[in-house]
C-alpha cells in the first residue's frame, strides 16, 4: 500500500528527513509519535506531496511521487490525493458552506458526481462521525471536535485507500478528543489503513497495529505497540515516552 524508500528533505542547511525507508501493508494503522521537530508532520506531508522531497521516492495508493513534481505532474497529484485523504490539526472547513456542502464539494467539482448522489453519501458518512442531524450547521454554529468529524467525512467522500491524520485532536479539549478518537477507532477496525502523527498515547497503545518514534530526521524505533510503547528499545524511544508519562 505504501513504500517509502530512502526519502530526504533539506530546510537550507537543515537536514528535516535523512533516508527514511518503510512500508506500510494495506489496513495498517501507524501511530507517528516522536519530540518536537523531529519530523513527524513533514514525513507525514511528504506522503501526499503537500510537502516536496529532495531525494527518495514514494509509493502509495498506486501513485509513485519522486522530486521534482511539483508544478509538472498535478494532474498526477491531484489524481493521488482523491486516493489519499488527509485531516489536519485545524479543520479548514469552508466557513460559507454547510456541514454537508463541505462534504459534497469535492466529489461534485473533482469527480464530478450528481448532487443527488454526492448528498446521499455525505448523509452516510455524517451518520457514520455522528452528525446526520448537524448536516445543515455552518462550522460557526459547530464545536471543535464536531468540526473536525466533518473534515473526516469530508475527506472519507472522496473514498480514499490511505488516511492521513496531522495531530487531529491536538486543538481540542478530553470530550471533544474523545469523540474524533472513536471515529478514528472505527476506522481502523474497517481496515482504512492510516497514518496519524499523534501525542495520544492512547491511540499509539489501543488502536495502531504499529508505532514509529521519529527522531532528528529517522525512524528511531519501529514495531508493535506492546514493543515500542512498553517496552522501548533505543534511548530517544525511553525518554520519549518517559517525559509523556510523567
Amino acid at each position: 500500500m505504501i513504500s517509502v524508500r530512502t526519502l530526504s528533505k533539506r530546510h537550507g542547511d537543515r537536514q528535516i528527513l535523512q533516508d527514511v525507508s518503510a512500508d506500510v501493508a494495506k489496513g495498517e494503522t501507524i501511530a507517528i509519535v516522536g519530540p518536537s521537530g523531529g519530523g513527524k508532520s513533514t514525513l507525514l506531508r511528504c506522503l501526499n506531496y503537500l510537502e516536496t522531497f529532495d531525494g527518495g521516492s514514494v509509493e502509495i495508493a498506486g501513485f509513485n511521487l519522486r522530486p521534482g513534481m511539483a508544478g509538472k505532474d498535478a494532474r498526477t497529484l491531484r489524481a493521488m490525493r482523491a486516493r489519499v485523504g488527509m485531516v489536519f490539526q485545524q479543520f479548514n472547513l469552508f466557513p460559507h458552506l454547510s456541514a454537508i456542502d463541505n462534504i459534497t464539494l469535492a466529489p461534485r467539482m473533482v469527480k464530478r458526481e450528481a448532487k443527488d448522489a454526492a448528498e446521499t453519501r455525505a448523509l452516510e458518512l455524517l451518520e457514520k462521525v455522528g452528525l446526520r442531524d448537524r448536516s445543515g450547521a455552518f462550522p460557526h454554529e459547530l464545536s471543535g471536535g464536531q468540526q473536525q468529524r466533518v473534515a473526516i467525512a469530508r475527506a472519507l467522500a472522496q473514498q480514499p485507500e490511505v488516511m492521513l491524520f496531522d495531530e487531529p485532536t491536538s486543538a481540542l479539549d478530553p470530550e471533544m478528543r474523545d469523540d474524533v478518537m472513536e471515529v478514528m477507532k472505527d476506522l481502523a477496525k474497517g481496515g482504512m489503513t492510516m497514518l496519524v502523527v499523534t501525542h495520544e498515547m492512547q491511540f499509539a497503545h489501543d488502536i495502531a497495529t504499529r508505532v514509529w518514534v521519529i527522531d532528528k530526521g529517522t525512524i528511531a524505533e519501529d514495531g508493535p505497540p506492546s514493543q515500542v510503547v512498553d517496552n522501548p528499545k533505543t534511548d530517544v524511544a525511553r525518554e520519549f515516552f518517559g517525559r509523556i508519562r510523567k
